[in-house]
């Protein structure tokens, strides 16, 4: 019966046209997902097979990889800062970023940056810098131009604003706030 239909050319097109529909392509990403989770995949069954293969397939197809890499970092920079943060972190031996939609939130929270007031272009900001014991934590995280942040360096902020030209008390305290 298998034979039948595989030498039936109406039913191969039947087939293909079937597996090009919406309905099994969602049945599909659920059936694998659940072999994944339950693992019952290639990958979870052979770890060491699956990581020879990888390394292989990455060798042969290097410079096609790279340029995809590099032109999805281009059309995402969110989630290619982020990539790169995370390996720094790693690097580091600290806590992982938290998640995009929450480091936008936090660079957003001002409506420009976070010291100037200044529109634009907004980097992430560590209030208290990392080389100090600061941390990836929510509350330790806004939105600030480049000159500012490149500026602060590693200093307290606190010590750093007063000094600036463009020092309000007022966005100090809303800054304490916006950080407790």
């Amino acid at each position: 019966m298998q034979r039948k239909r595989a030498n039936n050319q109406e039913f191969r097109e039947k087939e293909k046209a079937y597996k090009q529909t919406e309905k099994y392509k969602e049945y599909s990403k659920e059936y694998a997902r659940k072999q994944r989770d339950a693992g019952n995949d290639y990958a979870s069954k052979n770890p060491e097979k699956k990581k020879e293969y990888d390394r292989g397939y990455y060798q042969q197809n290097k410079e096609r990889l790279d340029i995809r890499n590099k032109e999805y970092a281009r059309q995402h920079p969110e989630y290619a800062k982020r990539s790169k943060a995370t390996r720094r972190s790693i690097e580091r031996n600290l806590d992982p970023l938290p998640h995009v939609s929450i480091i936008k939130k936090r660079i957003d929270l001002f409506s420009g940056c976070c010291f100037c007031k200044e529109e634009g272009s907004l980097t992430l900001e560590h209030l208290m810098p990392l080389s100090s014991g600061g941390t990836h934590e929510e509350n330790n995280l806004l939105g600030a131009c480049r000159k500012c942040n490149c500026s602060k360096q590693d200093r307290n902020w606190q010590d750093w604003y007063k000094k600036q030209t463009f020092y309000d008390p007022e966005r100090e305290q809303s800054i304490i706030t916006a950080c407790n």
